[in-house]
């Protein structure tokens, strides 16, 4: 059993706002129930009521973060019903209407929710207590996913400084983690965080005592698909206020662990293929080659020519390692340039799409990282702040619409990397 405390006012925020990987953090210093009497009794309005209304205009009023802009009109509209209707249809705790159902996340174990005075009369010095921050995530080995890492810490460095002790994945048997999150990158990433699977989660189930978790950062990409939908369930971690460095110690515990190769010369890395085969067509894709080999006889350049089916065969700290020193990464969408999210601040990411389509899975964490981001039409050019709205956002293994042969104005990519690569933008 795992006991909890109600969340703090900041935290309740946090939580409307986020809207996915449903998140639930909690701090053992609630208000205990006499205070909370003493608030009803007033015939003031109840400071949760209070509360709730400033967090449904933080997310849907003129304050609240402008998922149109990011989306378009239809997913925004979606977000802002589903928020609605899950806000009223709420039974987690009942003078928090704000906080998702508990069906959303799991059907196949219970949390109950105590505050420190309620834990401490119910089960005194009986319960077990596991202390420091805590990260787990409900989802099962198909759900975790590139965002799922990102979620977590930027929905951590919004409300702590204290680093997560532990990682639980409670469903997933083990004893290695799903392919998407590797665990050489959470050795680098966070070399003392202890990761429990479904054995070492069971392992504190078969001890017949309850247990108190101090802090819990609770995670679930499935709930939040079934949620908000599967067609914008990543995106609202973004929109959480977070220091501007929330990913920076990150990255540079990363890059600690890659040593990369210093050098001052710029570095052009393409990524040749894209997802499920989305690419450029073939004439595009030869002129741009051509054309990089040529930048690289003239400037001194270094071009890395990549087939992301070589890459997969690479190990995480080789292909980060190439990233490090990546200043200008290029390529149509794919996971592969899911590798874009350790770029260092001040470089460049330009991603290829067909003509009238566009993919925000790639742009918005980017643009957040202080990476510049260029996505292509042909010859038409669109800068990071300048988007057009996604007119496709369902994940890369879901979508069929894409087709092979993108087409690209070779001439105009390569004269805006001559430039970059000079110093005139």
């Amino acid at each position: 059993m795992l006991t909890l405390s109600l969340p703090t006012r900041r935290e309740v925020t946090i939580v409307v706002v986020s809207l996915v990987l449903f998140f639930a953090y909690f701090n053992l210093g609630a208000t205990d129930d006499s205070t909370r009497s003493q608030r009803r009794g007033g015939g003031s309005k109840n400071p949760l009521q209070t509360l709730r209304d400033k967090a449904y205009d933080l997310v849907l009023g003129p304050s609240g973060p402008d998922y149109s802009r990011e989306f378009g009109a239809r997913f925004a509209k979606q977000m802002e019903t589903s928020l609605a209707n899950t806000a009223h249809a709420s039974r987690i705790i009942s003078s928090l209407p704000v906080v998702p159902p508990m069906s959303s996340i799991s059907t196949w174990w219970q949390i109950h929710f105590k505050n420190t005075t309620e834990f401490a009369e119910e089960f005194g010095s009986f319960a077990g207590r596991i202390t420091g921050v805590t990260w787990m995530c409900t989802d099962d080995h198909k759900e975790v996913d590139k965002f799922t890492l990102m979620g977590m810490q930027r929905l951590h460095t919004s409300i702590s400084d204290e680093p997560p002790r532990r990682l639980v994945f409670p469903r997933l048997p083990g004893p290695r983690l799903p392919p998407n999150l590797p665990s050489s990158l959470l050795n680098l990433a966070y070399p003392s965080l202890s990761v429990w699977m479904m054995s070492e989660w069971n392992d504190f189930g078969d001890i017949i005592k309850p247990w108190l978790y101090e802090r819990v950062v609770l995670v679930s990409t499935g709930a939040a698909a079934a949620t908000w939908g599967d067609a914008v369930s990543w995106a609202p971690p973004f929109f959480v206020p977070a220091p501007d460095s929330w990913w920076t110690d990150l990255r540079g515990r990363v890059y600690e662990g890659l040593i990369p190769d210093k050098t001052d010369r710029s570095v052009v890395t393409y990524y040749t293929a894209g997802r499920n085969g989305l690419r450029l067509s073939g004439a595009a894709r030869e002129a741009l080659i051509v054309g990089l080999e040529r930048l690289h006889n003239d400037t001194g350049v270094e071009v890395n020519i990549v087939d992301p089916a070589v890459l997969s065969s690479k190990t995480l700290v080789e292909r980060l390692a190439l990233i490090a020193r990546t200043t200008i990464l290029l390529g149509t969408p794919s996971f592969a340039l899911d590798d874009a999210f350790f770029l260092r601040p001040g470089t460049t990411l330009m991603e290829f799409f067909p003509p009238g389509v566009l993919l925000h899975e790639h742009s918005l964490p980017v643009k957040q990282l202080g990476i510049h981001y260029i996505a292509w039409w042909d010859d038409k050019a669109f800068d990071g702040d300048e988007l057009p709205p996604a007119t496709e956002t369902m994940p890369y293994t879901a979508n069929t619409t894409l087709g092979e042969n993108v087409p690209l104005n070779v001439e105009m990519v390569l004269a805006d990397i001559s430039a970059r690569v000079i110093g005139d933008l």
